[in-house]
């Protein structure tokens, strides 16, 4: 069979802006954010207090309308009538904690629910896991956002919503330094993360560096290649979780339209232009993806890449997922030490990736069951412990 080509610079027919020019407006039009910067100037409002509003955002002042006093109370009153109490399209349902990990379920405008997760580290910083899916359309059968299937996508303030919520901005004690797409649903699936990314990584909305973004994908190949050429700084996390192509197909069905090989091509090509290093995902299964010939083939899928040193292995341990028919175990500590230590040996880079959050049904892969049975009812809210996302660290 030959394996599809998808060239850094042109997506199957989606076109892909040059490295290096201009981004999208900010506001994006026909977005949250530019009626709200119209409604401004319709009531005489100057540009700076737009300005104003994202700076509150981004500070975790103002959340809502309510809370952005600079402007005239005539103004917050109009804004909160027409659009709602919300600055960004994102209300908090529900949240649950850890000693470490805090879970938090959204609603937005729309049917479906979603979810952001932040892991804090003893170091004093902190790392944001957003959703970009209400649910997941994938069916990839390790995970259980994959059985509530997908509700819908998400709009690209709905995931800037997740990223400046504002009791976690406002914590200097555990400053967020990185965000990644780990949470419900596949990132490249949605077209929105594009939008969503241009106003992370603007200086005057989100204001983060691209380097401390990751985005992880099962390999949508198409829009691998335009993430590639239009934000070549944000970090790629590519989740294999078998070299062999038939049973990957089976864990990740995507595998039948869109090969492993096409998408660790594109980040081939990358690495070898911009140096940057990309993260290879291995979710390792007691008895079913844990074997030394599994670690020998996927050490050489690395090593015959331009640049293999650029390529480093992330190794995680199955957790349990509520939801999943499969009849996968986590495998023993044993097993995931001798795994990590015949990729080493191979000479790949490997790491075991640090999770928290299980106890909360926050880990990798977990989500959910409930939201099942809540599905046919989807403003009905579930309960803090129905809701879990699939937040880790990236």
């Amino acid at each position: 069979m030959v394996t599809p080509s998808y060239p850094t610079n042109l997506a199957a027919g989606i076109p892909a802006r040059r490295t290096g020019s201009p981004a999208l407006p900010i506001p994006p039009p026909n977005s949250h954010l530019e009626r709200i910067r119209r409604l401004l100037d319709k009531h005489g409002q100057p540009d700076y207090q737009f300005t104003a509003l994202l700076q509150g955002l981004r500070a975790g002042r103002t959340a809502r309308f309510g809370d952005a006093h600079h402007l005239p109370r005539l103004v917050r009153d109009d804004l909160e009538a027409r659009l709602g109490p919300m600055i960004l399209p994102a209300t908090v349902v529900s949240s649950s904690e850890d000693a470490s990990v805090e879970k938090v379920l959204f609603s937005g405008d729309k049917p479906g629910y979603f979810e952001a997760v932040r892991s804090r580290f003893r170091d004093g910083w902190s790392s944001i896991c957003l959703s970009s899916q209400s649910g997941c359309g994938l069916a990839c059968t390790f995970c259980a956002t994959g059985a509530v299937g997908l509700v819908r996508n998400l709009d690209a303030e709905e995931i800037l919503a997740q990223a400046l919520y504002a009791p976690w901005q406002r914590d200097r004690a555990f400053p967020v330094k990185s965000i990644a797409f780990m949470g419900m649903g596949e990132p490249l699936a949605n077209p929105r993360i594009f939008t969503a990314l241009d106003m992370l990584t603007d200086p005057q909305v989100g204001g983060w560096s691209p380097r401390r973004i990751t985005v992880s994908t099962v390999g949508f190949a198409p829009r691998l290649a335009q993430l590639v050429a239009q934000h070549p700084h944000v970090t790629i996390t590519l989740s294999v979780h078998s070299p062999f192509p038939d049973q990957r197909s089976i864990l990740i069905p995507l595998q039948k339209r869109f090969p492993l090989e096409a998408s660790v091509d594109i980040l081939d090509r990358h690495v070898a232009a911009t140096r940057r290093r990309v993260f290879l995902a291995y979710l390792l299964i007691d008895g079913v993806n844990d074997s030394a010939e599994h670690a020998e083939h996927l050490a050489r899928l690395v090593k015959h890449r331009s640049r293999p040193d650029l390529f480093k292995v992330s190794v995680i341990a199955y957790n349990e997922a509520a939801g999943v028919t499969a009849p996968y175990r986590r495998p023993a500590t044993r097993t995931v030490q001798e795994f990590v230590a015949c990729l080493r040996s191979a000479g790949v880079a490997v790491s075991r990736r640090q999770q928290f959050g299980a106890g909360i049904d926050a880990a990798c892969g977990q989500l959910h069951a409930d939201y099942l049975n809540a599905r046919d009812a989807p403003h009905t809210p579930p309960t803090p412990r129905q809701a879990a996302t699939g937040g880790d660290t990236p």
